[in-house]
């Protein structure tokens, strides 16, 4: 019987200035569309953006899904997903 067989490296590969070129680009891609509806909505005057709290505030506010974000990505999903895969599947 014929199986799929993965490769799945040893250790998650380095994170290189190569790596991140790509990612930056989707990042900043993905920030049009975003730009031209609240671009849209602004201009229609569907939506207000009105500043009532203190601006550290609002950082924290608008910082606080991506670091949660990018901490299950890190530890969740590189870490105890890539463990457990391996265990599973050995090489």
């Amino acid at each position: 019987m014929a199986g799929i067989r993965l490769a799945i490296p040893s250790r998650p590969s380095a994170i290189t200035r190569g790596s991140l070129v790509p990612a930056a680009r989707g990042f900043a891609l993905s920030l049009v569309p975003a730009a031209r509806g609240l671009a849209l909505s602004l201009g229609l005057d569907w939506a207000e953006i009105a500043l009532r709290t203190s601006a550290a505030d609002a950082l924290q506010v608008a910082l606080l899904p991506i670091v949660l974000i990018l901490l299950c990505e890190a530890l969740v999903f590189r870490g105890y997903l890539h463990r457990n895969l391996l265990t599973a599947l050995p090489a």
